[in-house]
């Protein structure tokens, strides 16, 4: 009742979270007068997150570029453009993943998880016959590769990827056809993804 008391709202959002009521219309209620009363990116991106998990992807954005404005740091806003990245490779949005998971990590060099993403970006991209688009997997898995080195704790997932992906390389048969019989040569992968990468052959 008393909307105003910002102390009773803090003390409301802790027990909320504590007691595990996130999900609730109430706690978005509460965490949407927090963000009212303090705009922080914190705030910001607990209310991106509530709207993302509501399948509201729109505000969810809305609520992350809030975020990414009110604060400077590049730690803070590596992780919300990471954050965007993800939703937006979910969506599809493959060129626009990788151009915010590439800024994510030009903000902070440490953040593996934008790494990853560029990575999922690539992997499965149409760019041109079977050859083109088996070789942008070279790519996918020279960032996943990067990313587990980045960060260990994707290293199981990264693996899992390499794996998968190793198995989608361009065969010796279609290197062929383009002119390539040996392995570690240098190649750029063309279209949008514009990557330079070296040659291997799925192993069969």
């Amino acid at each position: 009742k008393n909307i105003r008391n910002t102390a009773l709202i803090d003390e409301v959002f802790t027990l909320l979270e504590e007691t595990g009521c996130t999900a609730s219309g109430f706690y978005y209620r509460v965490a949407a007068k927090m963000y009212a009363d303090r705009k922080t990116a914190e705030n910001a991106v607990r209310l991106a997150e509530l709207n993302y998990s509501r399948n509201d992807r729109d505000k969810a954005l809305w609520y992350f570029t809030e975020a990414y404005k009110i604060d400077t740091t590049g730690t803070v806003r590596s992780d919300v453009l990471t954050r965007i990245a993800t939703m937006e490779l979910e969506a599809g949005k493959k060129q626009d993943a990788r151009n915010h998971g590439e800024t994510a990590y030009e903000l902070n060099n440490k953040n593996g998880k934008a790494v990853f993403i560029i990575a999922e970006a690539y992997a499965g991209s149409k760019i041109g016959d079977a050859f083109d688009n088996h070789s942008v997997y070279w790519v996918a898995v020279d960032y996943l590769k990067t990313a587990k080195a980045i960060d260990p704790s994707l290293t199981e997932a990264a693996d899992e990827k390499i794996k998968e992906y190793s198995a989608l390389f361009p065969t010796r048969e279609e290197g062929y056809y383009r002119g390539m019989t040996d392995e570690g040569v240098v190649y750029r992968v063309g279209g949008w993804i514009g990557e330079v990468t070296k040659v291997r052959f799925r192993k069969e």
